[in-house]
């Protein structure tokens, strides 16, 4: 009984070195080879798509690949479509994941400065295409996001501007105006419920000034694509009310000059 179960022990213990060979031989040839020979086929198509790039008739060559695309292929590319993206679906005809991924990847290379002939290693090196794409993701959404940081600032600057004409409160001003480089003036105030009770005036700082500015355009424009619109009537409505004033203002300057030469002409 010991025997036989040495025996099979042994044939066990065999076959799972055998099972350990085959998946070392198919990991060498498939999964290493095969990763090896995509790394090489899109170093081939960054190759392309560089000398693409470098024609004159880049242009007139994409537009005639887009149109093969839909008549040949039924393969719709989207108006925005990277060059680098319709090369990419030209060649492989792959789904819309894998074409990004693919395109990802070689533009990230290119922005990394790294040759075609290099591009295996690059790969290699930052973890697989798949690793580069999700890098490439979370810049571009990095930069979206900084974008829009921006941008509320910039609004926020705007409808502080366009709240002069349209206050919320006009206060009689009994404290001295500070000489500054800033361009608001800031009270502090006491809520007491029912009323706002001006305790003082905060001195002017550029620093303070512009954190109080993107607090603003963080608050009033936290639904970005929401807020921005209204924001946007907001102040077209102050310029609004600014160019009337400016044509009330003019009509009073000219009605004045036209009350002053008629004096002029009677006194002569």
């Amino acid at each position: 009984m010991q025997t036989t179960n040495l025996i099979m022990k042994k044939s066990l213990i065999t076959q799972a070195m055998d099972l350990a060979k085959a998946h070392e031989a198919f990991n060498t040839q498939y999964v290493i080879g095969g990763r090896k020979a995509l790394y090489e086929m899109i170093a081939n198509i960054m190759r392309f798509t560089a000398a693409v790039n470098a024609s004159t008739e880049r242009d007139a060559l994409i537009s005639s690949i887009r149109r093969e695309l839909q008549n040949q292929y039924n393969i719709k590319t989207q108006a925005n479509s990277s060059t680098t993206a319709i090369l990419v679906k030209y060649i492989t005809r792959a789904d819309r994941k894998t074409t990004h991924v693919y395109a990802r990847a070689i533009d990230t290379a290119i922005a990394s400065n790294i040759k075609a002939d290099n591009f295996a290693e690059f790969a290699e090196t930052e973890g697989g295409i798949e690793h580069i794409r999700a890098i490439g993701v979370d810049a571009d959404m990095k930069e979206k996001a900084e974008a829009i940081i921006n941008e509320r600032f910039a609004l926020a600057e705007e409808y502080l501007l366009a709240r002069e004409e349209i206050p919320f409160e006009v206060l009689d001003s009994s404290l001295n105006r500070m000489d500054s480089e800033c361009r608001y003036e800031y009270l502090m105030c006491i809520n007491t419920g029912k009323q706002l009770h001006v305790v003082m005036k905060v001195p002017a700082d550029l620093a303070f000034e512009q954190r109080a500015t993107k607090l603003i355009g963080d608050f009033a424009f936290k639904d970005w694509d929401k807020d921005s619109k209204a924001g946007r009537k907001f102040i077209e409505a102050a310029n609004i009310k600014r160019a009337e004033k400016r044509g009330v203002q003019m009509e009073r300057e000219r009605a004045n000059s036209e009350a002053e030469r008629t004096k002029q002409l009677a006194s002569t």
